[in-house]
């Protein structure tokens, strides 16, 4: 009796990545329509719960584990009365602010911020409570500059949040019209609320016009390498539905756990096209290695998963696992950096290893369609320039690896000489007008009329607090660099004086 051994367990042989690429290929019509309803329904998802919620780009965040997050803290505890957004109108005419247009621009700004209403929880009131002149504010106050060109009119709107958002809803419009009224002298308006709403405006700009030139010139790159407008078109579709997915991920955590950073959109873009891209580039240009070969569609899915697809996993989760380090930081700018790189590397592994097989699946040789003169014409594997530059390499490869090593000692050299430091809104453009107010505030007032100092004192209603409060404020205003007179707030229950 002759016993016939079992033929081997070809599954059992294979790696996950394998199975996954196969069942992908065998079932490539729903695998693809899946892709999409996915990748767009996160993105439509997160648009429906209200967009991106971003965090002020000048704003600060108390959640910090600090200790000026801590004095807060403790201020707040205290129950604190409504916070008060400060807004500065800085008026300037090199002739002087004695001047005919200036006094005329001066007389305006008071008179329409005074009289600036809003609607706020169904109840319309005036946009500030308090609107000061600077001509007629005491010296003490510095609110005209030492050369007397410049004027800076103090506006108090009360509110935080969405309160805050209604209230000064009016504002940058009723400054467009004050600075069009009077082109002669500079009009520009300055606080937290107005410097997050522009700057907001200038990174979604800039995400936009990105965009509008990362895509064309990475459709380019892929003309270039893979010859041919459909194989280059594959990941390009690969990147743009990664990109959608993480964009909602993103939205949806903004929404649901924490505000972000305005600047993870950009870096969602940065990696997001790089990665998607790159490990489109590993699987696609295998597998049409293997068509050449002149093997079947399937088996040609299956050689590149093996090969390319379980180099795209390991090194997408070498860098999740390296990014998911920021996440220990206890800062959410960091964190909001870590979501968005992570959300946006994994959805290009998931799709590196589903659609991708689907997709070409679907296409099948196809795949090089539409060749480009020059670039598109059949090359005999290991010819090209690279080929001999990788042989060259492997002939010498101890001089030419220390050759490698040294110069990029050389290039990362500067990185000993690197300071690190806080930014503020002069790292932004001069396009944000906010931005200009902040230069012609430090220029005008170069001893820092607007940085203040605070110290949260508790137990501020017993009599012996009170003695060192006075004294220190004595001794601060010794501190060079620091003026007063300072300002006492005391909490709601009197129990903590924030100075």
């Amino acid at each position: 009796m002759t016993v016939t051994p079992a033929a081997p367990d070809r599954r059992r042989r294979e790696a996950a990545t394998v199975r996954i690429a196969t069942f992908s290929a065998r079932h490539r019509w729903p695998v693809v329509a899946l892709w999409f309803v996915a990748t767009v329904g996160l993105f439509v998802a997160s648009i429906a719960a209200g967009g991106t919620n971003t965090q002020g780009a000048v704003s600060r965040d108390e959640r910090a584990k600090f200790e000026a997050a801590e004095a807060y803290d403790l201020f707040n505890a205290s129950g604190t009365a409504e916070p008060v957004q400060t807004v500065i109108v800085v008026v300037s005419d090199e002739a002087g602010i004695a001047e005919p247009a200036a006094g005329a621009a001066l007389d305006d700004v008071v008179a329409r911020l005074s009289a600036l209403r809003s609607t706020v929880g169904g109840v319309e009131g005036p946009v500030f409570a308090d609107v000061v002149d600077p001509r007629r504010a005491p010296p003490q106050a510095d609110l005209v500059s030492a050369d007397r060109t410049t004027a800076r009119v103090i506006a108090h709107a009360p509110g935080d949040g969405d309160v805050l958002d209604q209230r000064l809803a009016p504002l940058p419009e009723a400054l467009d019209s004050l600075a069009g009224a009077h082109p002669d002298v500079t009009v520009l308006g300055l606080s937290n609320w107005l410097a997050n709403r522009e700057i907001s405006r200038v990174v979604n700009d800039d995400l936009d016009g990105s965009l509008r030139l990362t895509i064309p010139l990475t459709f380019a790159i892929l003309l270039i390498a893979f010859g041919a407008v459909v194989a280059a078109f594959v990941p390009l579709v690969l990147a743009v539905t990664a990109l959608l997915a993480a964009f909602g991920v993103l939205g949806l955590y903004s929404q649901a756990v924490d505000p972000v950073s305005a600047y993870a959109s950009q870096l969602v873009v940065l990696i997001g096209l790089a990665v998607a891209v790159d490990y489109s580039l590993f699987l696609v240009s295998r597998f049409r290695t293997e068509l050449r070969r002149g093997r079947q569609v399937r088996d040609a899915i299956r050689t590149a998963s093996a090969t390319a697809g379980r180099a795209v996993f390991f090194s997408g989760l070498a860098v999740m696992i390296s990014i998911a380090g920021l996440l220990l930081l206890d800062d959410p700018l960091f964190k909001s950096m870590a979501i968005a790189t992570i959300a946006v590397v994994l959805v290009s592994v998931v799709g590196s290893l589903t659609f991708l097989p689907a997709a070409l699946s679907i296409l099948g040789g196809g795949v090089n369609r539409l060749r480009i003169p020059f670039f598109g014409r059949e090359r005999e594997e290991g010819t090209g320039a690279w080929a001999s530059l990788v042989r060259a390499v492997m002939r010498r490869p101890v001089l030419l690896g220390g050759a490698a090593a040294v110069l990029l000692i050389v290039i990362g050299t500067p990185v000993a000489r690197l300071h690190l430091g806080a930014v503020d809104l002069s790292s932004f453009p001069d396009s944000v007008d906010s931005v200009r107010a902040f230069r012609l505030l430090n220029d005008k007032w170069p001893s820092g009329t607007e940085l203040q100092l605070q110290v949260a004192v508790t137990r501020a209603n017993e009599p012996a607090t009170t003695t060192a409060i006075d004294r220190l404020e004595g001794e601060l205003t010794r501190v060079s660099g620091l003026s007063g007179p300072a300002q006492i707030a005391p909490s709601t229950d009197g129990t903590v004086a924030m100075v």
